[in-house]
């Protein structure tokens, strides 16, 4: 019985302890995860991305009885580099790119297109909870800023994006230094951006959104 123990315990080292060790303090990760903003109106994205981080599609509009048609491509990724500053929590930075591409079809046979670039920064905290021999529930808190960009790209006054919220999910580790992170995010969207009117003063706008948004990516140890 005493050596079917020390075979069993030994058995749990063998399989837990190469897991731990991925999240262990002075373990560097380095992630990709789709990026989808909750906000697409107020800032002139024509649709969020899904969780693969892309979407393609058609927007039509009507406009004094004449229908305007234009088709997007839009892909939204999310990166970030984490460091453990103790076992299984660790702190980083977060990058977030979204370009989107539209193209009017009623432009001719060539077509008008433009782009619209959303780019965000920000610190990113995230806890690590064993469950099971190949598998952590995760949880994190994040925030971000930066800015929107639309047309040929040179906006005088660009719209000035935040973001704050967190997620919780689970990392799945097929190997070694390698997971699969499925988790739900939650967070809050706030557009600030200001123009000149007609009279020469200037107009400020803002807008603010929440919900929740599926988050999909995996991450890399060393």
């Amino acid at each position: 019985m005493k050596k079917v123990s020390i075979l069993l315990t030994a058995f749990f080292l063998a399989v837990i302890c190469p897991l731990q060790a991925q999240t262990t303090k002075g373990t560097v990760a380095l992630g990709l995860h789709n990026f989808s903003p909750i906000i697409a109106d107020a800032i002139g994205l024509l649709a969020p991305t899904n969780a693969l981080g892309i979407s393609f599609g058609t927007y039509k509009s009507e406009y004094n009885g004449q229908d305007n048609k234009s088709s997007y491509a839009t892909i939204g990724l999310s990166g970030s580099a984490h460091y453990f500053v103790v076992d299984n929590f660790s702190a980083g930075l977060n990058l977030n790119l979204l370009h989107q591409s539209i193209k009017d079809k009623d432009a001719g046979s060539s077509g008008d297109t433009y782009a619209f670039t959303i780019f965000m920064a920000g610190p990113e905290l995230r806890y690590y909870i064993p469950a099971g021999a190949k598998s952590k529930i995760w949880l994190s808190g994040n925030g971000a800023f930066g800015t929107s960009k639309s047309g040929d790209g040179n906006d005088d006054n660009p719209t000035k994006l935040s973001r704050f919220g967190g997620g919780a999910g689970l990392a799945i580790f097929p190997t070694e230094h390698f997971s699969i992170d499925l988790g739900l995010g939650y967070s809050t969207f706030i557009a600030k951006s200001s123009d000149q009117n007609f009279n020469g003063q200037i107009v400020t706008a803002k807008d603010a959104n929440s919900g929740l948004s599926i988050d999909v990516g995996f991450s890399v140890y060393f």
